[in-house]
């Protein structure tokens, strides 16, 4: 879970634009958790593409 201060839509648009689905918005379902997003990878997301993830949201 990552928790963005600022609105994370449009990083989260720019990885859909790579074909990357990133961050299961927590808000939409636990409004408490406004703001948190869930990620995850398994052992066959290539790294390049965890890099890529993690630049962007840096």
């Amino acid at each position: 879970m990552v928790e963005f201060k600022n609105d994370f839509q449009p990083v989260r648009e720019r990885l859909l634009k790579k074909g990357i689905v990133a961050g299961l918005e927590l808000g939409r379902y636990y409004p408490e958790m406004a703001g948190q997003y869930l990620f995850c990878a398994t052992e066959v997301v290539r790294k390049e593409i965890i890099d890529t993830v993690v630049s962007e949201v840096q």
